[in-house]
């Protein structure tokens, strides 16, 4: 997990629902907490009519049709017909493979809160129940898993489908990829025979998704659940006629939020989740062996003052530690540098590098002289307008009373200028090429600096010299020669 710096404030609804802010208690039931998890039970059980628990325990047995259970399991399912019964549910998309980790720890999260609330209530059951996504339709999101530091997607054309109906065909390749990087453990063996077993051949990546988690969590009766079932949609018809009639929903959210004087929903605040997601020093590595010329090359750099510099050569060189080890050094003599170390990753977009930069640079919702903020997408479907972001930046970085307004009482004061360095900048070249442009932009007349550590050369900027002279150097890392391993 990247080291985060997050400025949460008293209006941050995470921060209220962690802290029983009273404000929030008309959006909910009650503040999470296990004696309140028992306490809801109880009035959620008038909900659920005993022919809803019938429909609701027949659909999970048809959809398990096929896939042999254990008796954890089998118990869990028909305990639903008693309405002393509960569940306590998480859920996420049909990722590749199971996808990232937290798909996994949203599992275990739920196996942990069940037993804890099996101990603590003997008048209720509670079971573990995770929902598949299976309706959305952004199969290139779900394609995608990283292993061993490599990114492997599944190439297949799907006609916009729900990601739920997609077949096995086409998939025979990325199972093979994935095998290949699963690294040699006692646990190996056991992952490769789980993606042989659910997906090397399926009908529906439901099924596959079902079956593996059954099989991963065999012991624990887990109970996945498919939310594409005509029986379930059934259930729900009179409330989606009343809400496109009335749009009660709406109304009713409307009127809480004037009450309460809480942001609208459908918004993101700059400052909301995990955002700002970098480092404000260089990570700790293991020694420089050798490196002497890139080492100077980069401290030349620096003090030509050339705004950019592309340190690339081939995965485990060592390109990320070469430049943590020479900014932790200049960074003792100049103790008031302004670092933003930003660890790219596969799945990062424009906009979240963007937020990120802005969170670096100072700009909140209450300190936006330019209104940074109305260049980012805050609404569903809307665009990144990174010419405005580019323009509006430019003009905040080079107004010193806006800066000076920003960082005065802070240790150091205003800083003399910014040093990013994006790390692994190779996952975001092509998402985000045309930010990186802007940030090559802003760099020649703001006092930006910027550290591009890639294993590919960049295609961001032309890298003819009648482009990049006084613009980019580049400083390309190959493999050491004996003579300084031995030196060293």
């Amino acid at each position: 997990m990247r080291s985060t710096y997050i400025d949460i404030i008293d209006q941050d609804i995470v921060f209220g629902l962690m802290n029983n802010n009273k404000k929030l208690k008309s959006f909910i039931s009650d503040f999470p907490s296990y004696d309140n998890i028992i306490s809801h039970s109880e009035k959620k059980k008038k909900e659920f009519s005993k022919e809803n628990r019938i429909r609701l325990v027949n659909e999970i047995k048809e959809q398990y049709k096929g896939i042999k259970i254990s008796k954890e399991l089998n118990n869990n399912i028909n305990s639903l017909l008693n309405e002393k019964t509960f569940s306590v549910t998480s859920g996420h998309q049909l990722s590749l493979f199971s996808g990232p980790i937290y798909f996994i720890y949203k599992i275990i999260s739920t196996i942990k809160i069940v037993s804890e609330l099996n101990k603590k209530s003997k008048k209720q059951k509670f079971v573990p129940v995770f929902w598949l996504a299976s309706e959305d339709h952004d199969f290139d999101e779900i394609a995608k898993v990283n292993i061993s530091g490599k990114s492997l997607k599944w190439e297949k054309e799907t006609l916009n489908q729900p990601v739920g109906k997609i077949n096995s065909n086409n998939i025979e390749k990325v199972i093979k990829e994935y095998k290949n990087q699963i690294i040699d453990s006692k646990y190996s063996s056991k992952l490769i025979k789980l993606i042989d077993d659910n997906y090397t051949s399926f009908t529906s990546l439901s099924k596959a998704t079902r079956s593996f988690i059954n099989q991963l969590f065999f012991e624990y009766g887990v109970i996945v659940i498919d939310a594409d079932s005509k029986n379930f949609k059934k259930t729900f018809v009179e409330n989606m006629k009343s809400e496109v009639l009335n749009g009660h929903c709406n109304k009713t959210v409307t009127k809480q939020i004037e009450d309460e004087d809480l942001p609208p929903p459908g918004r993101l605040k700059l400052l909301a989740g995990a955002h700002a997601t970098y480092h404000t020093s260089p990570p700790k590595t293991r020694p420089v062996h050798g490196r002497l010329d890139a080492t100077e090359g980069l401290t030349n750099w620096f003090e030509k003052g050339t705004p950019c510099v592309v340190v690339h050569g081939i995965a485990g060189i060592g390109k990320s530690t070469l430049v943590a080890n020479w900014l932790g050094a200049h960074m003792l003599e100049v103790p008031h540098l302004s670092v933003c170390w930003y660890p790219c990753q596969p799945w990062d977009k424009a906009v979240g590098l963007a937020v990120s930069l802005l969170h670096r640079f100072g700009v909140d919702d209450k300190h936006d002289p330019y209104q940074l903020m109305e260049t980012l997408p805050l609404t569903p479907g809307a665009e990144f307008d990174v010419d405005s972001w580019r323009r509006r930046l430019l003009a905040y970085l080079t107004d010193a009373k806006a800066i000076r307004e920003r960082f005065v009482g802070e240790s150091g004061g205003p800083p003399p200028y910014w040093l990013i360095v994006l790390d692994d900048v190779h996952h975001v070249s092509s998402e985000a090429k045309d930010l990186l442009g802007a940030l090559l932009d802003i760099s020649k007349k703001a006092p930006l600096r910027l550290v591009f550590v890639s294993r590919t050369t960049l295609s961001v900027y032309d890298r003819r010299d009648v482009h990049t002279r006084d613009l980019v150097e580049e400083i390309p890392l190959q493999g050491l020669q004996a003579l300084p391993l031995q030196a060293s």
